[in-house]
């Protein structure tokens, strides 16, 4: 719109210069004839000459010499150059467009560029092709003829539209005033829809700016949350295998204390679940291999909790020491043999402070860490529960911190189970001033039908200020262990415990005819823990143990293997080599009591001989009496392969086979086919136990192979060794 505007400017310029110069011209000529008429040829020639010479500087542009059209006497029009050059014609086209006439000037100084008009014209120099800058009129043709007058601006530039606008009212052009109105307004109107085009792209730009951020963000929120919800899935999904999985110790090992949860030797969370025992004393036809065997391969059973009251009775241990430790080996190793963790439970309840009898628990625990050194079977439970007013500060803490290096100076890594106040439900006390120990848990114990959600509490506060629970002993019903069995709040025990990654032992394997036992009171110790033995408590128990363990018992556990009876014979001193080809036979024997139940030889196999060995071509015979026992058995704690091939357990690949040859009984122990290689420079070890099935009594001093005074591995000729 603002082209055609300045186009009508220039149109009008041009046809105005036109016709002034016409009517100028046209005076000149009336003139001249006039003045010839009167003055002569000459008087009128010059006059013209001057006039004509005035008007050419007049109409001359500083930098541009201007054409004045004049028409000849044939009506032709010619230019006459004010340097006297004479005419010649003038390369003008003259159109008339619907009665309108329109004039292109062109010389070497104007060029209109691609056919369009231009606003202002340069010359050569930059300057303006038109009026010096003074006022003037223009007159301005529109397409229907009719002309308006406008001033030129001071300044020299064409005039606004306004300007022409206002001017042509003034003469009474209305069609002028109308196209340039409609001009204005469609200016405006375009300059309007143009701004409103811009600010609609400009929102609709911003606003896709603004959805395609907030969608990138969006999606990277729900990607983050995605990836955040899949480890936590992943996450559950691993703590749930490893709480379900082979809790078996082959696989293992050595188990130790991560942040507030029990893990192996990988540092895999793991959940043990099994069975405490009642007193050992009290009970013990349900303390026995038999009976855990079966909890192992029936219910899912991963630990059993051998507990031994330290005071009640006749029978407990201050009163009857060597019958207590000779019944808790026999279960550890069962255990053992059955590739299971057990816990051997330090039973304080009627002494209520563990200072009390310190001395025996000083003495047990040190006869316990020694014999079972390093075996990642066992964990120690040091105080039952506390109670009677005794607080963690004064007496508990104390008491453990007299214990614990007791049993680390043999098993530096073994758990070790503290008790705390209040029955061992204090525990957010010891929460307070926790043991400066590696490996360290406390046993939180609960009664379903007693304890609720302030003793769930005061866990998740032990929890949160990093303490790792262990509940050793738990019951259905109330704390008096009869009662109804609670089996709602029995569930939301075993919801926590389970949320938690906390271990468990129920109690108790008993007859007792009391709620808690997990047995009938009618029910026969004959091993069997089937349904139609079990109590209401012993039902609901198993269904979740099976449940959580996540075990599969169609399969059942080996049991273990009958060993053949032997008749008593009198063993004489054995002078065999023990270390033929380069391969040594070191032994020692853990209990050296002259009168035993257990007769318990450690061996050692070093392989010096810079060759490979196959484990089933080595035999060891140890030589012994039996002493009338005609029901021996033997039993493997463990073995297992150290050296630069690494660790491998080979427990369940030894077996011992008893001989009667004279004067030299002896048991053979041997390794199965499948139990490997004993590589140059590796060691085997092996512990066992030789006892019979009635627990008679053996006596050392007249066995062959037994070594009084040794009391680390010696390389001696008591046994045999045999490399096939």
């Amino acid at each position: 719109m603002a082209e055609n505007t300045q186009n009508l400017t220039n149109e009008a310029e041009n046809s105005n210069n036109s016709n002034k110069n016409n009517k100028r011209n046209m005076r000149y000529v009336f003139l001249i004839v006039v003045l010839c008429m009167l003055v002569g040829v000459f008087g009128i020639a010059a006059g013209y000459f001057s006039n004509y010479h005035e008007n050419s500087e007049t109409a001359s542009h500083d930098t541009v010499t201007t054409l004045s059209t004049l028409t000849d006497e044939d009506g032709s029009l010619y230019a006459d150059f004010p340097d006297g050059t004479g005419k010649e014609g003038v390369s003008s086209n003259i159109e008339d467009t619907a009665g309108t006439s329109s004039s292109d000037i062109e010389n070497e100084a104007i060029a209109d560029t691609a056919g369009k008009p231009s606003s202002d014209l340069e010359n050569e120099a930059g300057g303006e092709i038109g009026p010096s800058g003074n006022e003037g009129d223009f007159t301005i043709e529109n397409s229907e003829g009719a002309t308006a007058t406008t001033k030129q601006a001071a300044d020299g530039n064409p005039a606004s539209s306004e300007e022409v606008n206002a001017t042509a009212k003034e003469n009474g052009d209305e069609n002028l005033v109308s196209s340039i109105e409609k001009d204005q307004t469609e200016k405006t109107a375009v300059e309007a829809a143009t701004k409103s085009a811009e600010k609609t792209e400009a929102e609709v730009t911003a606003k896709k700016a603004q959805k395609t951020e907030a969608e990138v963000t969006t999606k990277k929120a729900q990607k983050t949350e995605a990836e955040v919800t899949t480890k936590k899935a992943q996450k559950t999904e691993e703590g749930a295998k490893s709480a379900t999985g082979d809790c078996s110790v082959s696989k293992n090992g050595q188990l130790k204390v991560i942040g507030t949860h029990l893990c192996n030797k990988d540092g895999n969370q793991i959940t043990l679940r099994g069975m405490s025992t009642h007193g050992i004393m009290w009970f013990p036809q349900f303390a026995t291999a038999e009976y855990m065997e079966n909890l192992q391969s029936e219910w899912g059973a991963s630990v059993f909790r051998i507990a031994m009251y330290d005071q009640e009775g006749n029978e407990s241990y201050i009163n009857s020491p060597d019958t207590n430790k000779k019944k808790v080996c026999t279960l550890v190793d069962a255990a053992i043999a059955l590739d299971s963790y057990v816990i051997v439970d330090w039973h304080i309840l009627a002494d209520g402070n563990p200072q009390q009898n310190e001395s025996y628990a000083k003495e047990f625990f040190g006869y316990m860490a020694k014999k079972y050194a390093e075996v990642p079977n066992v964990i120690y439970e040091i105080c039952n529960e506390p109670n009677g007013g005794v607080t963690w500060s004064a007496n508990i803490k104390p008491y453990a911190e007299d214990i614990i290096p007791i049993i680390r100076k043999y098993s530096p890594d073994a758990i070790i189970i503290v008790g705390s106040s209040n029955w061992s439900q204090d525990v957010d006390v010891a929460a307070g001033s926790s043991l400066s120990y590696d490996n360290i848990m406390y046993s939180l114990h609960f009664y379903a039908g007693t304890h609720k959600a302030d003793l769930r509490n005061k866990a998740k506060k032990a929890i949160n200020a990093g303490l790792a629970l262990f509940v050793t002993e738990w019951g259905t019903t109330d704390a008096s262990g009869n009662g109804n069995v609670d089996t709602a709040s029995s569930d939301e025990w075993l919801t926590f415990l389970e949320e938690n990654g906390i271990s468990w032992c129920n109690w108790s394997l008993c007859n007792k005819n009391e709620s808690s036992a997990a047995l009938k009171s009618s029910a026969t110790a004959n091993g069997s823990v089937s349904d139609s033995v079990l109590s209401t408590s012993g039902a609901y128990v198993k269904k979740a143990m099976l449940k959580y363990s996540g075990a599969d018992t169609t399969s059942g556990k080996t049991k273990v293997t009958p060993t053949p009876k032997v008749t008593a014979a009198r063993t004489s001193d054995i002078k065999d080599d023990n270390s033929p080809r380069g391969i040594e036979l070191y032994q020692f024997n853990q209990d050296k009591n002259d009168e035993t139940s257990t007769l318990s030889p450690m061996f050692k196999v070093v392989n010096n001989s810079g060759k490979s060995v196959e484990l089933s071509n080595i035999e060891i015979y140890y030589y012994f009496n039996p002493d009338g026992n005609v029901d021996t058995v033997y039993e493997v704690d463990y073995a297992d392969i150290n050296g630069s091939s690494g660790y491998k357990a080979l427990t369940s690949a030894v077996k011992g086979t008893f001989k009667e040859a004279g004067t030299k009984s002896y048991i053979k122990i041997t390794f199965s086919l499948g139990a490997g290689t004993l590589v140059a420079g590796d060691t085997v070890q092996i512990q066992g136990r030789i006892h019979s099935e009635s627990w008679g009594m053996y006596t050392q001093s007249n066995d062959a192979s037994f070594l009084s005074d040794a009391e680390d591995y010696t390389l001696k000729n008591a046994c045999k060794l045999v490399v096939k």
